[in-house]
Formats: structure tokens, sequence, C-alpha cells
């Protein structure tokens, strides 16, 4: 294997490792997606409910916006 394989590898390696480290932050965005939906579009109130929700209980963005999606719908009920 000459340098241009080890170029090659390590190119792969590095791409693997920023996608790797890109993916949790899609799962954030898609459970703020869910939310900003069922608020049909209000940003301040998505912000509201999250903020409210990292107050309440010592959790992550993502858990925050997962937690209020879920009383949203509960409340709506």
């Amino acid at each position: 294997m000459g340098p241009l394989g080890l170029i090659l590898i390590v190119a792969i390696a590095g791409l693997g490792i920023y996608l790797y480290r890109r993916a949790p932050r899609q799962r954030v965005r898609k459970q703020v997606r869910a939310l900003l939906l069922a608020c049909r579009g209000d940003q301040e109130l998505v912000e509201r409910l999250i903020f409210a929700e990292l107050q309440r209980a010592d959790v992550s963005y993502d858990e925050a916006a997962r937690r209020a999606l879920a009383r949203l719908i509960r409340d709506r009920r």
C-alpha cells in the first residue's frame, strides 16, 4: 500500500468520524421539528415548552423536546 492508499484510508476514517458525531444532532432536530409541527409553526411556543421542560428536570435538549411534545399531546386531549 503506497502513500495514496494511506491518504485514502485517513480521509475515509475522517469522514466516518465526522458523520458519526453529526448523527445525534439530527435526532435533536427531528424532535424539535416534530414539536414545531405540533405547535403549528409557532417557534416561540416551541422554545417556551422546551425551556419549561429543561427547568422541570435536568435533561438534555433532545429529551426536553421529546417530553414537551408528549406533554403537549397529552394536554390537548
